[in-house]
């Protein structure tokens, strides 16, 4: 009994949760991982927003593989970009964290 409950929370401390939230109406096809930026300011080019996303993980996943991870997400909803607006590493009382806007450019 005591391995199965040190199993279950070795794997509740280095599992992966990710959350989006779209914000639009408009369905997009999914785009190549590559060709979605990943942005740390606010673009002057006009955009849309697609979608607000958040990870949450524990050690297995550095938040740069919270970045990638949230990135590869944007893409199936075809966003041209993310904008990173949260980040953090992990540390003793805390999860790792990313969270990113997923963009659409728009040509007004």
């Amino acid at each position: 009994m005591k391995t199965k409950l040190l199993t279950l929370l070795a794997a509740s401390f280095i599992a992966a949760c990710t959350s989006t939230q779209v914000v639009t109406d408009h369905k997009y096809p999914p785009v190549p991982v590559g060709s979605v930026q990943v942005l740390y300011q606010e673009p002057q080019r006009p955009y849309e927003t697609i979608a607000f996303m958040h990870r949450l993980s524990g050690i297995e996943h550095p938040t740069t593989g919270d970045v990638a991870t949230l990135r590869e997400d944007a893409a199936r909803l075809g966003a041209d970009a993310v904008i990173v607006t949260n980040t953090h590493g992990m540390t003793f009382y805390q999860y790792a964290e990313a969270s990113v806007k997923a963009i659409k450019w728009t040509h007004k």
